[in-house]
């Protein structure tokens, strides 16, 4: 009985010690909580608020396109690893060129560099507009994966614009000019007669308006987020003194990639398209989309399309209105996407009923 019960003592043990070794959490419990900074009236936007995984002798990566009409901007937050013998990983932010140095064994200064650390916090500013790269590297990790809690924010503000309306401007000669959306906007008048008659419309038959305080020889409102309008002067309709557009004012954010180490191209990743049905008589659209692993730009193509369907090889939208009388037609269409050397395709089939 003893015998037995000095072998069931260590096999318990062993057992217990594997179920604990298995039952060891990815992500450790411990890890730090970092509140990000209160916004001080700022825009906020994600750049990533998500568990990544990030395998041996990768890295992950995101874009950023800072348009010219933001101010203030900066990249805000902090990268935990866990994984491998030292819970290790490497965080970047850096513009377009430097990216692409770095990726080919470049050494380049960046906006921020972390060393191979556990904890990387993040808080760069962003002075420049242009295309910028958000970079978690595991490029020096031969064989452990890493996985990172990453939550990093975009803090930003749209710039303030101004124009001037003058005394003597006409409608044939007034030049269309292009203000950021939500922009705090000042309109600076040298008519006299603007200065208890000025309105601005959309330029529409409906002509909504926009909220203006008028304090000569100043007026100010706040951009509407999309559309054209017009400034008018004088009693009765008015004369237009100016004629403005909105432009997108905030930062785009892509999507998040795993690439290798070197430049060397590769083929951009056609989303997943699949079978459609469409009934004869009405119309059907949908979009194609692609991401590049090396950010090159991405074109769009279509063969052996329906008669009278048209595809946008730019944004990659199909529409098509299927004749009457064309039900239980089923058509082919091949869709490819392209970054000018590799692509990727997929072939689908439109039922229609």
């Amino acid at each position: 009985m003893k015998k037995i019960s000095f072998w069931i003592i260590p096999a318990i043990l062993l057992s217990c010690s594997g179920i604990f070794a298995g039952c060891e959490p990815d992500i450790p419990v411990n890890y730090p909580r970092i509140e990000l900074p209160p916004t001080g009236g700022q825009s906020t936007s994600i750049v990533v608020d998500d568990i990544i995984d990030v395998p041996a002798s990768k890295l992950w990566h995101k874009t950023i396109e800072i348009p010219p009409a933001l101010t203030d901007v900066r990249l805000i937050g902090w990268c935990t690893a866990s994984g491998g013998a030292r819970n290790d990983i490497k965080v970047l932010v850096l513009n377009d060129i430097d990216f692409h140095n770095w990726r080919n064994f470049s050494e380049v200064e960046g906006l921020y560099q972390s060393e191979k650390t556990t904890v990387a916090s993040i808080d760069v500013p962003i002075e420049t507009h242009g295309k910028y790269h958000l970079v978690i590297s595991n490029w020096f990790s031969e064989f452990s994966s890493k996985k990172v809690i990453a939550k990093v924010y975009m803090y930003w503000s749209v710039k303030p614009f101004t124009f001037t309306i003058g005394a003597d401007d006409l409608q044939a000669e007034v030049d269309t000019v292009d203000v950021p959306a939500s922009a705090n906007v000042t309109i600076v008048f040298e008519d006299e007669t603007c200065a208890g008659n000025l309105r601005v419309n959309a330029d529409t038959p409906e002509a909504r308006a926009v909220s203006v305080n008028v304090t000569a020889p100043e007026a100010q409102f706040i951009a509407p987020p999309s559309g054209k309008y017009v400034v008018r002067c004088g009693n009765g309709g008015g004369t237009v003194k100016g004629r403005f557009t909105i432009v997108p004012s905030e930062p785009s954010i892509g999507d998040g990639l795993i690439v290798a180490s070197s430049t060397t191209n590769e083929a951009p990743r056609l989303g997943a398209i699949g079978d459609k049905s469409a009934v004869a008589g009405q119309a059907i659209t949908f979009m194609i989309t692609a991401v590049d692993p090396d950010d090159n730009p991405v074109s769009y193509y279509a063969c052996n399309l329906p008669p009278g369907a048209t595809f946008d090889s730019a944004t990659g939208r199909f529409t098509w209105t299927p004749p009457q009388g064309s039900a239980g037609t089923r058509y082919f269409v091949h869709f490819e996407a392209s970054d000018g050397v590799l692509n990727d395709s997929e072939n689908i089939a439109i039922d229609v009923q």
